[in-house]
Protein backbone atom coordinates (compact mmCIF):
# COMPACT_ATOMS: atom_id res chain seq x y z
CA UNK A 1 0.00 0.00 0.00
CA UNK A 2 1.52 3.19 -0.88
CA UNK A 3 1.67 6.62 1.33
CA UNK A 4 -1.54 8.55 -0.88
CA UNK A 5 -3.96 5.08 -0.41
CA UNK A 6 -2.98 4.89 3.31
CA UNK A 7 -3.60 8.63 4.15
CA UNK A 8 -7.06 9.08 1.56
CA UNK A 9 -8.20 5.95 3.86
CA UNK A 10 -7.65 7.15 6.87
CA UNK A 11 -9.28 10.07 5.78
CA UNK A 12 -12.60 8.24 4.87
CA UNK A 13 -12.20 6.42 8.39
CA UNK A 14 -12.08 9.27 10.39
CA UNK A 15 -14.75 10.87 8.20
CA UNK A 16 -16.72 7.79 8.58
CA UNK A 17 -16.24 7.77 12.62
CA UNK A 18 -17.14 11.30 12.88
CA UNK A 19 -20.40 11.02 10.63
CA UNK A 20 -21.66 7.85 12.66
CA UNK A 21 -20.07 9.68 16.40
CA UNK A 22 -22.38 12.27 15.67
CA UNK A 23 -25.54 10.63 14.42
CA UNK A 24 -25.96 8.44 17.06
CA UNK A 25 -26.05 10.58 20.11
CA UNK A 26 -29.02 12.49 17.92
CA UNK A 27 -30.81 9.13 17.20
CA UNK A 28 -30.45 8.26 20.95
CA UNK A 29 -31.78 10.90 21.92
CA UNK A 30 -34.87 11.60 19.81
CA UNK A 31 -35.85 7.75 20.77
CA UNK A 32 -35.40 8.53 24.57
CA UNK A 33 -37.44 11.51 24.19
CA UNK A 34 -40.36 9.35 22.62
CA UNK A 35 -40.15 6.83 24.79
CA UNK A 36 -39.77 8.97 27.95
CA UNK A 37 -41.55 12.15 27.05
CA UNK A 38 -38.47 13.55 29.40
CA UNK A 39 -36.31 15.84 27.86
CA UNK A 40 -33.05 14.64 27.56
CA UNK A 41 -29.68 16.55 27.81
Amino acid sequence: MNGAAFISSMLLGVIFTATTVQASPVAYQKEAITENNLPVF
